[in-house]
C-alpha cells in the first residue's frame, strides 16, 4: 500500500490464497499517468479467472463508481455471462475490454462512453461490465480512444470508440463510433486477412496471414513506421483534446519486403511496438 523502491512479490490474493499461475498482466488507468489515484492492474490467470488491484474507481468491475476504490490485493472480477470456462484475453487502458472463452466481449471503466461500445449507459453503468453486441470473437485490443475485436474465423474486424480517424473514417470530421461496427474500410485496404491485432497508446498494428505488418492511427511519436513524426508532412492531420496530431487513417505497410510471425501488445503509456520477424530478429518501431 506504500511506495517501495524495489520489486515486491504479490504472494496472496484478497482472500489470503496463494496468487500464482498468472498468464498476463495489463496496466489500467482511468485518466492517465498523471492521476495515480486511478491506476491499477488486471491479471488473467491460466485457469481463466480475472483479477484486479490498485486504486480503481469504476475499473473495479463490480458496479462501484467511487472516485477512489482502493484494492490493495488481487480481487477477482466475476461476470456470470462469461460462462464456466472464464476469460481468454483482457485489454486495458482507460477502460477494460475482456474476451471470454465463449466468444463474448465485455467492457467497463471510465465514462468516455463511445469507448465502452454500448452507447451512453449513465454514470453508474460505467462501473458494471456490459456485454457488447458481438459473438465468436477470438481477439480484443485497445482501451485508449478506440478498441477492436477480431473474429479470426471469418476475418471480420469490428471497432468502436472516440477517435473515428483511428477507425478508418476518412472524412474531414471523423465521427465517434458508439457501438461495435464492422471495419469495412480498413479491411478493404489490407491485402490479406488479419492474424493478430494489437495497440499501444494510440497506434494500431495488424499482422496479416501473409506475414506483412500494417499500422494506422496516431503518428505523433513515429509509431506508424513511415519515417515521420510530429513534423511530417504527408500524414493526415487531426486534432483532439490537447494537441494537433498526425494520423494515418488507412493502413500503412510497415517495412515492405520483411515478413513477421508475431507482434506484441503495447500499453496505455507506450508509443512503440515490438515485432518478431520470420528471420527470428526482433524489430521495434
Amino acid at each position: 500500500s506504500s511506495d517501495l523502491p524495489y520489486a515486491r512479490m504479490i504472494q496472496t490474493d484478497v482472500s489470503g490464497a496463494q496468487f500464482d499461475d498468472v498468464a498476463s498482466v495489463v496496466g489500467i488507468s482511468q485518466t492517465g499517468a498523471e492521476d495515480v489515484d486511478k491506476n491499477g492492474w488486471i491479471a488473467l490467470k491460466n485457469d481463466g479467472s480475472l483479477w484486479v488491484w490498485g486504486t480503481l474507481g469504476p475499473l473495479r468491475g463490480n458496479g462501484t463508481n467511487l472516485t477512489e476504490t482502493i484494492v490493495e490485493q488481487p480481487t477477482r472480477v466475476d461476470i456470470p455471462g462469461c460462462g464456466a470456462s472464464g476469460f481468454k484475453q483482457v485489454a486495458g487502458g482507460y477502460n477494460i475490454t475482456a474476451l471470454c472463452n465463449n466468444g463474448t466481449v465485455w467492457t467497463w471503466g471510465v465514462g468516455y462512453y463511445p469507448n465502452l461500445g454500448y452507447g451512453q449507459p449513465g454514470e453508474q453503468g460505467y462501473a458494471t461490465p456490459h456485454q457488447l453486441s458481438l459473438s465468436n470473437i477470438t481477439q480484443v485490443t485497445g482501451g485508449n480512444g478506440v478498441s477492436f475485436a477480431l473474429n479470426g474465423n471469418t476475418g471480420q474486424l469490428y471497432g468502436w470508440g472516440l477517435m473515428g480517424a483511428y477507425l478508418g473514417d476518412e472524412s474531414q470530421f471523423p465521427q465517434q463510433v458508439e457501438f461495435p461496427t464492422l471495419m469495412t474500410n480498413l479491411m478493404n485496404h489490407l491485402p490479406a486477412s488479419i492474424s493478430k491485432i494489437v495497440t499501444n497508446h494510440s497506434t494500431v498494428y495488424a499482422l496479416l496471414s501473409d506475414g506483412s505488418l500494417w499500422s494506422w492511427g496516431d503518428n505523433t511519436q513515429a509509431g506508424i513506421g513511415n519515417g515521420q513524426s510530429y513534423y511530417g508532412t504527408t500524414a493526415y492531420g487531426y486534432s483532439y483534446d490537447y494537441a494537433v496530431h498526425l494520423v494515418q487513417v488507412l493502413p500503412y505497410h510497415v517495412a515492405p519486403g520483411k515478413t513477421f510471425k508475431n507482434v506484441f501488445d503495447g500499453n496505455l503509456l507506450t508509443h512503440y511496438v515490438y515485432a518478431l520477424g520470420t528471420d527470428n530478429q526482433m524489430y521495434a518501431e
